[in-house]
């Protein structure tokens, strides 16, 4: 049985605005432009084959200013690709602060690593879904059952 050896997405998806440029899976690098007062966005991917595996980084929030968001695909040979996408928030156009700041305007780290085996869309949506879930900030809901 000859091993996959093709990493690229067939797509990259965002609940909030749209992937400049469009997706195309030979393309490595996008940007994606928010409102301030947007939520913070969630990304759908699907993998060309389903034996590649699919880890995803991505902060737990996204502030005004660039942040990353890199999806690291493996075949099953190992041949492997990272698509990067740079979120950028948008200032809140109704304050007045003409400061700068710089803090907000790089976000790269901080971002925990999210493994998907990515066997169709359900998979990566699910994966999606547990994410979010652990890490909302302030918003524990899960209840311990005795």
């Amino acid at each position: 049985e000859t091993l996959n050896s093709d990493p690229l997405l067939e797509s990259i998806t965002s609940s909030v605005g749209t992937l400049n440029p469009l997706f195309t899976a030979e393309r490595l690098t996008y940007k994606l432009s928010i409102p301030f007062d947007s939520p913070d966005p969630t990304f759908t991917c699907i993998p060309r084959n389903e034996n590649t595996v699919v880890t995803v980084r991505m902060p737990e929030s996204f502030p005004v200013g660039s942040t990353v968001v890199e999806f690291h695909c493996v075949a099953q040979d190992g041949t492997e690709a990272k698509y990067v996408i740079t979120v950028v928030r948008e200032k809140n156009s109704e304050e007045s602060d003409t400061s700068d700041n710089s803090e907000a305007d790089d976000n790269t780290s901080g971002g925990k690593w999210i493994i998907a085996v990515t066997v169709s869309v359900t998979a990566v949506a699910l994966a999606a879904i547990i994410y979010y879930l652990i890490n909302r900030k302030g918003k524990n809901n899960v209840k311990e059952i005795k």
